[in-house]
């Protein structure tokens, strides 16, 4: 439980809509980022959690999950796995209309609130981590933007496995 409400904390600092600003005191089905791209994002399909299966989401990762279970939102998806045994939730969020000034004011967000950032250089158009601990949980997150899809990939995997994971997402969504 530890694992899935900082999961919850670190999408929602992220922002989980698709219009609008972040909600105060939201939660991750209600708070949205302000200054999302309308443009391109408008023609692209909307995510669906098929596009990462757990068994894809295994093997890129090593972890043992099941299926997800799905929170659509238009143009974002949330795909929560729990663990098919043991620990090791994973969530990947999709947005597919995200622009680089909702992206930059989601990890400002997450510095001001405790949730210190680190860069990512090199990986997408903009990308950055953060790691959560609680007790003997640790919770790496990859957050990365490319063009105008942002995917989040938060686990226990290593974030060189993440960035794997969202490469093969990203060319999932062309």
């Amino acid at each position: 439980m530890i694992v899935a409400a900082a999961i919850a904390s670190a999408l929602v600092l992220a922002g989980c809509g698709s219009k609008g600003t972040p909600a105060a005191g939201g939660t991750a089905s209600t708070a949205v980022v302000a200054g999302q791209a309308t443009t391109a994002a408008t023609t692209k399909a909307k995510p669906t959690c098929d596009m990462a299966p757990a068994s894809l989401v295994n093997s890129v990762l090593g972890t043992n999950v099941a299926a997800a279970a799905a929170q659509n939102l238009g143009a974002v998806v949330v795909c929560r796995y729990s663990p098919a045994s043991g620990s090791g939730s994973v969530v990947v969020r999709v947005q597919t209309d995200m622009s680089a000034t909702a992206f930059k004011e989601g990890r400002a967000i997450s510095d001001a609130n405790g949730m210190p950032t680190t860069d990512l250089p090199g990986f997408a158009d903009q990308a950055y981590t953060n790691v959560l601990k609680a007790g003997t949980h640790v919770t790496n997150t990859v957050i990365a933007l490319k063009g105008t899809t942002q995917l989040i990939v938060a686990s226990p995997a290593t974030f060189a496995a993440e960035m794997s994971l969202e490469d093969k997402l990203f060319a999932a969504f062309g």
